[in-house]
């Protein structure tokens, strides 16, 4: 029987290419002071060196440059080939995800019209399962939504369509529409504070990023959600929005990372959440492109989370 060759893991790699090199490392110098040895006692004992010590020295550094580059050369080889291995993991884990949040609204469709279709229901029935399908379509066309999205942002190829609007009441509305798209109640969404002034902005795009991350506070949440937002005033001539809300919060590990590409958080005390981790990473991008930023603060596990947009004020030109 064939026998499978496996892998060897890169750490394991590393550590053998280190022990060849600093093996390497070692011989060279061996070799040196032999050398160097051999012209002492030349030169004592014949009373002349056959090479110029000049030679030898320089000889000997150029080795050491020499090795000291393979060694960086190396280390840049396991850096690239250690990020490769995480593109690769989360691509993999990106596949699974999107995998599953495909097969789930699928199987539900399916299950529906195979009952609608051997079954016979009551008007009331046959309304509430049309209700459902088409809830299922739609999270279907979000998620091929944002997976196309997400190509075009990459790529660059469309650019935002800017506007100018007055900032107060740009997200006054913006905010207004996801309360009514997520149906929240008066009580679990309160806005404080204003803006002052004008920006440029794409309203479709900041829509998308309001809405991605209320979404990430319904689905990062174990009660019923209180999101509180602040409008105001940033140093530099920009405009502020913090979301806050009551939800289990992020770790500082976490942190770091929740606006990757493809990256979703895990705590084995939070419920199941369902998403490609893209949306963080897309509203990012779009704030980025509007030229602002977004940054994620929390207190940790169970304190809740603040996402903070800045944005930069339009500022008149003369005459206006």
């Amino acid at each position: 029987m064939r026998r499978r060759w496996i892998p060897l893991h890169p750490v394991l790699l590393l550590v053998i290419a280190q022990i060849a090199w600093l093996a390497l490392l070692g011989l060279w110098i061996e070799w040196f002071v032999s050398k160097e040895s051999l012209i002492e006692i030349a030169r004592n004992g014949l009373g002349f060196l056959p090479v110029p010590r000049s030679v030898d020295v320089s000889t000997f550094v150029l080795g050491i440059v020499f090795l000291g580059a393979l060694l960086i050369g190396i280390s840049l080889f396991f850096i690239s080939l250690s990020r490769q291995l995480n593109i690769t993991r989360t691509y993999d884990n990106f596949i699974a995800s999107v995998t599953h949040e495909l097969k789930s609204p699928l199987a539900s469709i399916q299950l529906h019209l195979e009952t609608l279709r051997i079954r016979a229901l009551s008007a009331t029935r046959r309304r509430e399962f049309v209700d459902l399908m088409s809830k299922d379509a739609n999270r279907l066309g979000g998620l091929i939504d944002a997976i196309l999205s997400l190509s075009v942002l990459e790529q660059k190829r469309v650019a935002p369509v800017s506007q100018v609007y007055e900032a107060d009441d740009l997200f006054r509305s913006l905010l207004r529409e996801s309360k009514e798209q997520f149906r929240l109640p008066d009580e679990a969404f309160t806005v404080h504070g204003a803006l002052s002034g004008e920006c440029f902005a794409d309203r479709s795009a900041l829509k998308i990023v309001l809405n991605n991350i209320i979404d990430n506070a319904m689905k990062y949440n174990c009660r019923a959600l209180k999101l509180s937002v602040s409008l105001g005033e940033r140093p530099g001539n920009r405009l502020g929005i913090d979301l806050s809300d009551n939800g289990i919060g992020i770790g500082l590990h976490d942190r770091k990372k929740i606006f990757r590409k493809f990256y979703r958080a895990y705590d084995p005390d939070s419920p199941n959440m369902k998403g490609t981790g893209l949306g963080l990473y897309w509203a990012r991008e779009i704030v980025r492109r509007h030229g602002g930023r977004i940054t994620a603060a929390s207190r940790g596990a169970g304190f809740g989370s603040t996402f903070s947009i800045e944005l930069p004020r339009r500022v008149p030109r003369r005459g206006e």
